[in-house]
């Protein structure tokens, strides 16, 4: 019995530094939209502490509709703390799968706020999910969760 505990333990001890490793902060630093070449882009840095893995995703409103990015996975390990993702014009779309819809924003509206996520976790099953995700995964192939950080930016195209 005492052999059991001990390799019971020794098992959480080994699975734990790797399951319990976790980013453990994020800041959005800085959000900037900005023309290059004539494309309008969406320049996000971010300052990230710890490791493990964190998904970033976009969004701005155009019209009446929200047009998102595709969520962008970074493995965090390394110490360097400081990121830098782009996301051009043509990342931002609006999707419904139950409609068969993916259309890309026609610009970026003036005035409107690109709105900045870091999520900790993601989810692409629905197998024993709660409702709400099941619906996420049906509606856009996936589910986000658990926000670590939010910035946001009112767009006023600047050229670069």
């Amino acid at each position: 019995m005492r052999k059991f505990i001990v390799l019971c333990l020794v098992a959480v001890l080994i699975s734990g530094s790797v399951a319990f490793a976790a980013v453990e902060k994020v800041k959005v630093r800085k959000i900037d939209i900005l023309k290059v070449q004539n494309v309008p882009e969406v320049r996000v840095e971010l300052e990230v502490q710890g490791s493990g893995t964190i998904f970033v995703q976009a969004s701005t409103d155009y019209d009446k509709y929200t047009y998102v990015t595709e969520p962008v996975t970074l493995e965090i390990s390394s110490p360097q703390p400081f990121f830098v993702l782009r996301f051009p014009k043509g990342d931002f779309r609006r999707v419904n799968l139950l409609e068969n819809l993916s259309e890309e924003i026609p610009e970026f509206a003036e005035g409107k706020k690109v709105v900045v996520y870091v999520y900790e976790a993601k989810y692409t099953s629905s197998e024993g999910q709660p409702e709400d995700i099941k619906q996420d995964i049906a509606r856009y192939g996936y589910a986000l969760r658990g926000v670590l950080a939010k910035g946001t930016k009112e767009i006023q195209l600047a050229r670069k």
